[in-house]
């Protein structure tokens, strides 16, 4: 991801993390979204103290889900998430849902991380028509090359807004060897 965009997470993508993130994600299960919420709580704020702002400058954006996953899922967990985040920080922060799929990706499991920024190059678009320029915090569930973070950022900074940050619930081993090897 590019040095001018904060990532933050709670923890790795493994063991219990992982398993709650795809209790909420895959079975949609209210109980472990909860959960998950309270995490986004916690990265959230530290990304605000992180760049000197505060909840009154800011929306949360969440990665739409692919329309095949809505279908399967029923839902889209990820921006029910951010909304239970948002509703639970201090002071509340409004969830914005103004990215949209401007086409359709392949599901991201076993891609490279070549295959990764192609798929989601250009893969979402700003839908937000009204949106007044509040800053954007981008919030999703796991981050594994940055390249969905990085689509999502390019749509959200062409509509002319700022992107102060990405929030994800975990982060996973190629993220960090990624980092470590920047």
């Amino acid at each position: 991801m590019g040095s001018d965009i904060a990532v933050k997470s709670l923890g790795s993508y493994q063991g219990p993390i992982a398993k709650l993130i795809n209790l909420a994600k895959e079975k949609c299960s209210p109980v472990a979204q909860r959960v998950l919420a309270d995490s986004l709580v916690r990265v959230v704020d530290s990304l605000l103290a992180e760049k000197n702002r505060t909840g009154h400058e800011v929306v949360l954006v969440p990665i739409p889900a692919g329309r095949a996953a809505i279908r399967r899922r029923g839902a889209d967990p990820i921006k029910e998430m951010a909304r239970l985040a948002g509703s639970r920080l201090q002071p509340s922060i409004p969830v914005l849902a103004g990215l949209g799929n401007s086409r359709q990706r392949l599901e991201q499991s076993g891609l490279s991380i070549a295959e990764r920024s192609q798929n989601t190059f250009g893969s979402f678009v700003w839908v937000a028509a009204n949106f007044r320029s509040q800053a954007v915090i981008l919030v999703d569930d796991v981050v594994t090359t940055g390249a969905t973070l990085i689509a999502a950022a390019d749509a959200v900074r062409k509509s002319g807004h700022e992107v102060i940050g990405c929030a994800t619930v975990a982060a996973t081993r190629r993220w960090a060897h990624s980092k470590q090897a920047a």
